[in-house]
């Protein structure tokens, strides 16, 4: 008989769907639509840098005066600096920085220089559709049995946290309340009633500031709702209003994990990239703020030293950091690539997907690293306000 394990903290971001509908018309002037709130993720059908991690989509900044990003380790301390800095890690022995060739060759010549590595690329696994908005309500602790997903029942977490199933949490039942989560990922929608009594602070490593929200200032646009639906699936909460369309479920949905308190951590721009330097930090950031565990729905091809010793310590300081195993997968065994980073860290609990009959899908990538799978195909969960209907 199959068993299929499951650890609650985590969404898995790798799923497939049917291509959406074109966007419905515009409303009329003053009128706010009623636009669904929760959503299948979608992975299938998108170019590389928005579905599968690909090394082809990742999209590479221009080198600004000749400079490219590195990771620069050393043999004590943070004894050199040279170049533009960006994060200096005094713990870690390391920091991030822009150097020129001529600045690369220079520094690597002082003994006291470990490694200089490149500050790799990472992706979302995957991406949902664009977005506009709307507005939301308060979050409950009650609601409906009906809030809880597929893939939740598929886990047993009502089990868990409404044994009797009434729509209420049980009193004295395990539900996540007095852990944080950090969600290291593409930001949150502030605005969206799910998650507003989970959220317990934040900050945003693509726009320096303390506003981690799936948006950027620059191109006054949203992003596509990827963090959202990761935090979502971790901690929504019951009752708080959400609905897929017209007629469905008033309450919205579930989270796995309903009473715990989520930290985020943007790290990735609203095209779904970014830097592995932004995930280092967030790695110290979430530590800080006292999270026990970090979500990492995200991809690099790459290692990296630095990188792995930055999950090491930060699971020997007692997080545990949890992330996909990357949605690169092929039919043959043979020209499927090795599992992603850093889900292959030894240090990191790496997951991969089953579909709603809890078969493995091809897309989800395996390995000797895989410690458990979870629920990875038409995850239904909150994105971004005002988003086209996924049906």
């Amino acid at each position: 008989m199959k068993r299929w394990i499951w650890l609650g903290l985590l969404g898995l971001m790798a799923c497939h769907h049917e291509e959406p509908p074109p966007p419905p018309a515009p409303p009329a002037p003053g009128v706010v639509p009623r636009q669904p709130l929760l959503c299948p993720f979608l992975g299938e059908g998108l170019p590389p840098s928005q579905g599968r991690m690909s090394t082809v989509g990742v999209r590479e900044e221009p080198l600004r005066d000749g400079r490219e990003p590195v990771l620069v380790r050393f043999r004590s301390g943070v004894a050199v600096r040279r170049g533009q800095v960006k994060y200096e890690w005094p713990r870690l022995h390391a920091l991030a920085a822009r150097l020129t060739p001529e600045e690369s060759r220079a520094l690597a010549k002082d003994p006291r220089v470990l490694a200089i590595e490149p500050d790799g690329p990472v992706v979302a696994l995957g991406l949902p559709p664009p977005v506009g908005s709307v507005s939301g309500v308060a979050s409950l602790s009650s609601g409906s049995a009906g809030e809880s997903t597929v893939g939740l029942r598929m886990i047993h977490a009502p089990q868990v946290w409404d044994a009797n199933g009434d729509g209420s949490l049980d009193v004295g039942a395990p539900t996540g309340e007095g852990i944080k989560v950090c969600v290291i990922d593409s930001g949150w929608d502030d605005r969206h009633p799910e998650l507003r009594a989970a959220y317990a602070g934040g900050w945003d490593f693509i726009e320096e500031d303390g506003d981690p929200r799936d948006y950027s200032n620059e191109k006054q646009a949203w992003g596509g709702g990827h963090g959202m639906h990761v935090a979502a699936t971790i901690a929504a909460r019951f009752g708080s209003g959400g609905r897929v369309r017209l007629g469905s479920e008033p309450g919205g949905m579930v989270g796995v994990a309903p009473g715990a308190s989520l930290l985020i951590a943007r790290v990735l721009d609203i095209d779904g990239q970014g830097r592995m330097s932004d995930v280092v930090a967030a790695l110290e950031w979430c530590r800080s703020r006292g999270a026990r565990i970090a979500s990492l729905s995200l991809a690099s091809p790459q290692h990296n030293e630095l990188v792995e010793k930055a999950f090491e310590d930060a699971l020997a300081a007692g997080m545990l950091s949890i992330a996909a195993s990357g949605n690169s997968g092929t039919d043959d065994p043979q020209t499927t690539p090795p599992m992603a980073y850093p889900a292959a860290y030894p240090s990191v609990l790496a997951v991969g997907a089953v579909d709603n009959q809890g078969q493995h899908p091809m897309f989800s990538q395996i390995g000797p690293a895989l410690s458990l799978v979870a629920p990875g195909v038409d995850v239904l969960s909150a994105m971004i306000l005002g988003a086209a209907s996924c049906f």
